[in-house]
C-alpha cells in the first residue's frame, strides 16, 4: 500500500514538473524534480550523517546541485552538511548563491528569504567577518523583517568588536522600536550595567519584573545587583522573591542562603537550603552575560 502511495505521489510530482517546464521553462520545475531526486538519495544522506561521513554526504549534495542548480532546497541541505563539518566559508558561499536565486525568483518566499539572510549574518560572525555581518544585519533591519532578534545580534556584533558605546546606541534604538520586547530591554539593562550605569540598569530590571512577572531573568539579575554592591539585606529580600516565584530554580535558594550567611544568619540560611529543589532543580540558562 505504501509503495503504491509513494508511486502515485511521484507520478503527480513528475506531471507537475513537466507541466511547469512546458509553461515556464525549467526554473519552476527544478524544485519539484529535485524533490523526486531527493527521495532517491535521502536514505543514503541520512546514513552518511549517522556514520559521520560528512564528506561523502557533501559530495552527494554537490552532484545534486550540479543536476538541479536552481533548486534552493539542495543548497540548504548542502549548507547544513557544511555546517556539520565547520566549513563556514564554503557554507557562506552557497548561502550567497541561495540569496541570488531567491532574489531572481518571481515569487520569493519572504520568510525563507529572511531565514537565509539570518544564516548569512550568523555565518559571517562565525568566520570573523564582523563588518560583513553588521552590513548584512542592517540589510535585514532596513527590510522591516528583522525584528528584535536581528536587532540583538546587531548589537552583539558591536560588543564583539569591543565597541560598547555603539552596542548601547544600537540597543537603545531597538528598545524604542520594540518597547515591549523583554530580551531587548534585558540586554539594554545589562549593557548599562557593564558601562557602570547601575541605577539605570536596575530601573529597567524593575520595569521588566512588572511587565513580565513570570520571566526569571530580570529577577535574577536584580538580585545579583544587590549582591554585587554587598547590600546583603536587600540581596536577601530579592532572592526571596526569586525563591517564591521560581521554586525550581536552585540559584534563588543557594544565593539567598549565601546572603543570609553574610549577615550571620546561619539558622535562616539552613532553613532556606531545606527548601532547595534538589534533584528537581531546573537551572536558568543564561542568554546574556
Amino acid at each position: 500500500m505504501k509503495v503504491w502511495i509513494f508511486a502515485t505521489i511521484a507520478a503527480v510530482l513528475w506531471a507537475m514538473a513537466m507541466y511547469l517546464t512546458k509553461k515556464n521553462g525549467s526554473e519552476k520545475a527544478e524544485p519539484i524534480l529535485f524533490q523526486l531526486y531527493q527521495e532517491k538519495i535521502n536514505n543514503q544522506i541520512v546514513e552518511y550523517k549517522r556514520s559521520g561521513d560528512f564528506l561523502a554526504a557533501e559530495k552527494m549534495m554537490l552532484k545534486a546541485i550540479k543536476k538541479f542548480p536552481k533548486a534552493r532546497k539542495a543548497y540548504f541541505d548542502l549548507v547544513e552538511i557544511l555546517y556539520l563539518q565547520e566549513k563556514y566559508e564554503s557554507a557562506l558561499a552557497y548561502l550567497l548563491i541561495i540569496r541570488g536565486i531567491m532574489k531572481a525568483s518571481f515569487e520569493p518566499d519572504p520568510s525563507d528569504y529572511f531565514s537565509v539572510l539570518v544564516r548569512i549574518v550568523q555565518t559571517k560572525i562565525r568566520i570573523g567577518d564582523l563588518d560583513g555581518a553588521s552590513k548584512a544585519a542592517i540589510e535585514i533591519l532596513e527590510s522591516g523583517e528583522g525584528g528584535p532578534f536581528i536587532g540583538l545580534i546587531y548589537a552583539d556584533i558591536a560588543l564583539q568588536q569591543g565597541n560598547t558605546t555603539e552596542q548601547l546606541n544600537r540597543l537603545e534604538k531597538m528598545s524604542v522600536m520594540y518597547p515591549h520586547d523583554s530580551e531587548t530591554k534585558l540586554a539594554l539593562s545589562l549593557c548599562y550595567h557593564s558601562l557602570g550605569k547601575s541605577q539605570r540598569s536596575e530601573q529597567l530590571l524593575e520595569e521588566l519584573m512588572r511587565e513580565f512577572p513570570h520571566t526569571i531573568g530580570p529577577f535574577v539579575y536584580f538580585a545579583r545587583a544587590a549582591v554585587e554592591r554587598k547590600d546583603w539585606e536587600e540581596a536577601v529580600r530579592r532572592w526571596q522573591i526569586v525563591q517564591e516565584r521560581f521554586v525550581l530554580n536552585p540559584e534563588g535558594f543557594e544565593q539567598g542562603a549565601a546572603a543570609l550567611r553574610q549577615l550571620g544568619r546561619e539558622d535562616l540560611a539552613a532553613v532556606t537550603m531545606e527548601k532547595h529543589p534538589g534533584e528537581h532543580a531546573v537551572p536558568w540558562p543564561l542568554r546574556f552575560g
